[in-house]
């Protein structure tokens, strides 16, 4: 009998539909804002320390996985209204950014998605949760898929308008299907150009690849330093921009000033999620339009400092020292003195 309770307990194993699981995330510490609020409350556990698995819902599981994350709804909009929850399809621009479809557009990811509620009556001031259920269905091909979880309201417009005004908020869904833990995020900042756009203000724009198999959603900063004077700027944020697999972006740093023009030290860091590069280039803005652009992708050859100066001459008095005593006891030997042992 033994070999029968094996086997039936190996075989419930293979049919049975493997559930990921989620934990709790910390409640948010800044202050809810009026109007209508959406939240992820759940995080995978091995995504606990990846800031962008706190905003977005993230994960990597094999086909026929069932994962479930609890989502909050608030109503802060100064009034009762129902609202309608429902998945809409996404996608990664080609030039980089997160795109969305209009309305509830389907893609394969939107059809394993399902909540336990589609609309809820919501007094002002009332916050609810919403179960959303991802069923991957056993066919499912590999790959990264983009979607967004949307909480809506809609009014009528102004009187006589016949308009309709349609506000939502979302928390966009990353899945990736396929073995494991998936393909690894990873990218590399190619070049930084500085440019003067059409407002007059200076820019520093940096090449980005993914060079890896996930989506990036890249921010960061840029620090001039070593500028005419001795100035500095900085740090400066970063326009973030979502980047898909194989794909090249441009990340833009508005300076929002006009410098001289140079040269400056530019140390350009981006990340996404636990992801970070940082890069350095000497940038000379120009006129208009953008100047010329600095190859990141190898190293640079490092400037002359006083720091060199210093190690050499170091090097170069410890070699006089080697030498000055290894005289000293040449002549004091023995065999330099003509006497033998």
């Amino acid at each position: 009998m033994r070999w029968l309770t094996v086997l039936l307990i190996a075989l419930f194993g293979v049919l049975s539909t493997p559930h990921a699981v989620a934990e709790p995330i910390d409640e948010p510490t800044q202050p809810q804002l009026p109007g209508l609020g959406i939240r992820l409350l759940q995080i995978p556990e091995a995504l606990q320390d990846d800031p962008r698995a706190r905003i977005y819902i993230i994960d990597n599981v094999a086909p026929g996985t069932t994962i479930t994350r609890a989502i909050e709804v608030q109503n802060r909009t100064g009034r009762d209204q129902p609202v309608d929850v429902y998945p809409g399809a996404a996608f990664i621009e080609e030039e980089g950014g997160f795109g969305v479809e209009d309305g509830a557009a389907v893609n394969d990811l939107t059809s394993w998605m399902k909540t336990d509620l589609n609309k809820i009556d919501m007094t002002d001031g009332e916050i609810a949760t919403v179960d959303l259920t991802i069923d991957v269905p056993r066919d499912a091909p590999e790959g990264e898929q983009y979607a967004v979880l949307w909480a809506q309201v809609t009014s009528a417009g102004p009187a006589g308008t016949g308009t309709i005004l349609v506000n939502r908020v979302g928390i966009r869904v990353y899945l990736s299907v396929g073995p494991g833990n998936g393909p690894k995020p990873d990218f590399t900042i190619d070049s930084l150009t500085p440019r003067r756009n059409e407002a007059g203000s200076h820019e520093v724009v940096a090449e980005v690849s993914n060079t890896g198999g996930r989506a990036l959603d890249l921010g960061g900063e840029v620090i001039l330093t070593e500028g005419p004077g001795g100035l500095s700027l900085g740090p400066k944020p970063a326009t973030g921009t979502t980047v898909a697999p194989g794909r090249n972006a441009q990340v833009v740093f508005a300076l929002d000033t006009v410098l001289q023009p140079g040269p400056w030290q530019a140390t350009v860091t981006l990340k996404s999620g636990n992801l970070t590069r940082t890069v350095t280039g000497t940038l000379t803005f120009p006129d208009s339009g953008s100047g010329e652009s600095v190859d990141t992708t190898t190293p640079q050859a490092p400037g002359t400092s006083w720091t060199w100066y210093i190690v050499g001459a170091t090097f170069a008095l410890l070699l006089a020292l080697v030498a000055l005593l290894a005289y000293r006891l040449f002549k004091r030997s023995p065999v330099s003195n003509g006497h033998k042992r």
